[in-house]
C-alpha cells in the first residue's frame, strides 16, 4: 500500500480528483455550469495525456521499442510540446461554443486556480520550498480578486496576469516549476499562460462589441 501511494502517478491521479471535487462541491457557480467547465478541463487532460504519450514515442522511437516503460518518461521538451497540441485541440473544439459562455469560462478558470493551489500546497508539503508558499499565496490572491471583479474579459486578463507573476518569481528564483508531476521550465509554463490568454481573449474580440 506504501508503494502505491508514493507512485507519483496514483498521487497525480489523486491530487486531481480532490482538486476538483473541492472545486464542484465547494464553489457557488450552479451544478450545470460545472458539469460543462468539467467537461472541458477533463477532455484538456484526455488530450494532454494522449499528446504526451504519442510524442514521446514519436520522439524516442528507438528508446521506447528497446525498453516500453520509457513511453511514462517523459523529458520537460516532450510535455510542453504536448501542452501547445492539447491547446490547439481544445481551442479547436470549443472556440464557438465555450468563449461565448461568460459564467464556463469563469468556472473553469475556479477550477484551473484551484487545481494550482492545491498542485503547490502538496508540492510545499513534499519539499517545503519557499517558492510553492509564493505560489500558494499568489493562486489565493488571484482566486479572491476574480471574485471581487466584473470586467467581461477578467479570465483572459487574471491568465496574463498569472503567467508574468511565475515569470517574475521562476526567473528570480532560477529555478524550474513542477505541474502534477510534470516540470516545466520558466519560458514554458510562462508562455502557456500568456498563449492561452491572448487566444482567448483573440476568440472574444467581437462578443462585447457594440
Amino acid at each position: 500500500m506504501a508503494t502505491i501511494i508514493q507512485n507519483p502517478f496514483f498521487q497525480v491521479i489523486v491530487l486531481f480528483f480532490v482538486s476538483s471535487a473541492i472545486w464542484y462541491f465547494l464553489t457557488p457557480t450552479k451544478r450545470p455550469v460545472k458539469r460543462k467547465a468539467f467537461d472541458v478541463v477533463t477532455d484538456a487532460a484526455y488530450y494532454f495525456i494522449f499528446s504526451i504519450l504519442g510524442l514521446n514515442l514519436l520522439l524516442n522511437f528507438k528508446a521506447v521499442l528497446q525498453q516500453p516503460y520509457r513511453i511514462l518518461v517523459f523529458s520537460s521538451t516532450v510535455s510542453f510540446l504536448a501542452a501547445l497540441l492539447a491547446l490547439g485541440l481544445l481551442f479547436y473544439k470549443y472556440h464557438e461554443s465555450i468563449p461565448k459562455n461568460k459564467d464556463v469560462m469563469d468556472s473553469i478558470l475556479d477550477d484551473l486556480l484551484i487545481l494550482g493551489l492545491l498542485n503547490h500546497l502538496f508540492y510545499y508539503y513534499k519539499y517545503q520550498d519557499i517558492l510553492s508558499v509564493v505560489l500558494v499565496v499568489t493562486y489565493f490572491l488571484v482566486y479572491f480578486f476574480k471574485m471581487k471583479w466584473t470586467h467581461p474579459y477578467k479570465v483572459e486578463y487574471l491568465l496574463l496576469v498569472l503567467g508574468l507573476v511565475h515569470g517574475l518569481f521562476l526567473y528570480g528564483f532560477g529555478r524550474v516549476i513542477i505541474y502534477y508531476q510534470i516540470v516545466f521550465y520558466p519560458y514554458q509554463i510562462v508562455s502557456l499562460f500568456l498563449l492561452t490568454g491572448v487566444l482567448l481573449r483573440w476568440l472574444r474580440r467581437d462578443i462585447h462589441r457594440n
